[in-house]
């Protein structure tokens, strides 16, 4: 485009209207109506230079209370749009003002608050960049003090504190000026802004990582791959997709020149073994689990890397589904332990999907260790067995588990959570489902007809001990778990997972959900209710203490040299491990670094899991 000149169309007190005339693309003049509160474009030597002037026109103030955690906006009634319309304060700089100066005179004059703080300055803003070269600069900080009203009799302005929620609320309902809306959209919902707003940190969050670690690298690859298990398919594995992880691995086994690579193509386990490069007493193995849990999607993970975590509240991203009223964060006050990793490296998810570090950490680090042992002959070790296997997190991760083909005498898990857990003793588990059959009768004519099989069923969820459950327990304590519940007046299911580190209290645990289903039939009927419960692993502490506490000692002693506190605890919950502990292979757990496994706010710092590399290197050659 190429100006070519300028008129002024009307002149008012505080606008001027102005035609540009220029010439388009394709040859042909064209006139653009502008208005402006510079009154002599039309005089200057050169009116396209004077447009583009660097003369700021007005102020407009971000401004929080002094905790950060509301925000200032006021209701103001404009003329033009003959609405009421909430917006930022802002006004004209005076002539001989600066910024600032015009920024503390503003908000004292429309609000009576004191702009204490200027903690940033954002200059190049155009106000309405459709026809007109109003210049802005936007002035953020804090400010404090009582409200007033306006010293302008001609403005009609209603100043408010808003809190996030507040903000939310009116962005439904109410008009905004443009910017202002922007703003507090963001402001409300994503937490993404300087500190110098008062509002929260900014910290190093991308979706790129460069120059990952070979552990991370191989991480990155194997959580793209979508791994979910199914408990209800029946099939083995329980989902297909699982086997494109399992044939990712066998290649890379194979190119690194593994021993003995074999890929169980129809239940999709993997093993391999690298060879001894010194004589051992034992075959020493390592295991870990493919598949990611049926809670949360694990399809198209999106990882976000938060470099030099800050210990601030880490976005996850948008809302992703219905119930989300704003985008997820992972927060220190919701994840205390987070504090842990001030200055380090965190991969998290994007709030859509679960991670995978549950158990694709693992799986990294295994491979990352066979990857130094197979190309460094230097190290010095006995014959190292590896498999990973399907399903883990439905209880099913060793059902064709082969025990000969693994080859390995002892054996450690990598399916621990914090770096320094280590693990001997898990749950006994079990699944229970609870049927309830119910008769539909018109409502009008139900009394002593109707069965409702979805009342009933509330009512034997409410009939277990209300302390026994998973958000009200600790330590080895046990509980039921009310994983899903469906239901209509004429079937409802309930399904439960029960646990406890104690063998007694979880056969008792057993025993109250039997001794309710004849209590219930008792009251509704025989054959209302019906219980089917399914023992799913044990407390492999039964197996490893005494004869095998020495491979705990072992791992111990490796995390000591490494500086790396050991964590010596039950775990809350069960791995593959506890079953081959019964079979005879006894499999203690190891941490792979994750936390908040099977949920959009699961992450894992990238320190842990170069660390436990060492760590497995180390007990590997121990």
């Amino acid at each position: 485009m190429k100006f070519k000149s300028l008129k002024k169309v009307h002149a008012g007190k505080f606008i001027d209207r102005y035609d540009i005339v220029y010439e388009t693309a394709d040859g042909n003049d064209k006139v653009y109506e502008m208005i402006s509160r510079d009154h002599d474009i039309d005089k200057a030597e050169d009116p396209f230079a004077r447009l583009t002037r660097p003369h700021n026109d007005s102020v407009i103030l971000v401004v929080t209370d002094e905790t950060g955690e509301r925000l200032l906006i006021s209701k103001e009634y404009r003329m033009a749009c003959g609405h009421w319309v909430y917006n930022f304060v802002a006004g004209l700089i005076d002539p001989g003002e600066s910024p600032e100066e015009s920024a503390k005179r503003e908000l004292w004059e429309e609000t009576g608050l004191e702009l204490y703080e200027i903690d940033d300055t954002l200059d190049k803003s155009i106000a309405a960049i459709g026809f007109s070269n109003e210049k802005n600069i936007s002035i953020f900080g804090k400010a404090r003090g009582e409200f007033r009203p306006s010293t302008s009799a001609e403005e009609e302005i209603i100043p408010g504190w808003y809190t996030k929620e507040e903000v939310r609320e009116l962005l439904r309902t109410e008009y905004f000026a443009a910017r202002t809306q922007a703003y507090c959209y963001l402001w409300s919902k994503e937490k993404q802004f300087q500190k110098a707003t008062g509002i929260t940190k900014v910290m190093n969050i991308t979706n790129t990582f460069e120059h990952p670690s070979p552990v991370i690298e191989k991480f990155l690859r194997y959580i793209a791959v979508d791994t979910q298990s199914s408990e209800t398919s029946g099939a083995h594995p329980s989902t297909e997709k699982q086997k494109d992880l399992g044939r990712m691995l066998k290649a890379e086994l194979e190119a690194m020149h593994a021993e003995n690579v074999v890929y169980d193509e129809e239940h999709n386990y993997v093993y391999a073994a690298i060879p001894a490069t010194c004589e051992t007493d034992e075959v020493v193995g390592f295991i870990s689990h493919m598949d990611t849990s049926p809670e949360t999607s694990g399809t198209d993970v999106r990882p976000q890397f938060v470099c030099d975590y800050d210990g601030s509240d880490i976005p996850l991203g948008p809302a992703v589904r219905e119930s989300d009223d704003a985008p997820l964060v992972l927060s220190p006050k919701q994840f205390p332990e987070l504090l842990e990793y001030k200055g380090r490296t965190l991969i998290t998810t994007d709030g859509s999907t679960l991670l995978g570090a549950d158990d694709k950490a693992g799986v990294a680090e295994i491979m990352a260790m066979a990857e130094v042992l197979l190309g460094d002959p230097s190290y010095k070790h006995g014959r190292i067995a590896i498999a990973f296997t399907p399903d883990e997190e439905i209880g099913e991760g060793t059902a064709f588990f082969d025990l000969e083909q693994f080859g390995a005498d002892v054996a450690y898990t990598v399916d621990g959570g914090a770096l320094g857990e280590l693990e001997y003793e898990t749950f006994n588990a079990a699944a229970a489902t609870v049927t309830v059959k119910g008769v539909t009768v018109h409502p009008g004519e139900a009394k002593g007809k109707m069965v409702n099989a979805a009342a009933i069923a509330a009512e034997f969820h409410c009939a277990l001990p209300a302390d026994q459950v998973p958000e009200k327990t600790e330590g080895r304590e046990g509980f039921f778990y009310l994983c899903e519940m469906k239901g209509e007046t004429e079937v409802a299911t309930l399904q439960y997972i029960i646990r406890d580190h104690d063998r007694g209290l979880f056969e008792e645990k057993k025993q109250l959900l039997r001794d309710l289903e004849a209590r219930f039939n008792e009251r509704y009927g025989a054959g209302v209710v019906t219980v089917t419960l399914k023992d799913q692993y044990y407390n492999m502490r039964e197996k490893i203490d005494p004869d095998y506490l020495y491979l705990v000692d072992r791992a111990e002693a490796a995390m000591r040299e490494l500086d790396i506190t050991p964590r010596i605890q039950p775990i809350r919950g069960g791995t593959d491990g506890a079953s081959l502990s019964f079979r005879g292979l006894p499999c203690p757990n190891l941490c792979a670094g994750g936390h908040n496994f099977h949920g959009r706010y699961e992450y894992v710092p990238v320190e842990s899991m170069e660390k436990i590399v060492e760590l497995l290197l180390r007990i590997a050659t121990a």
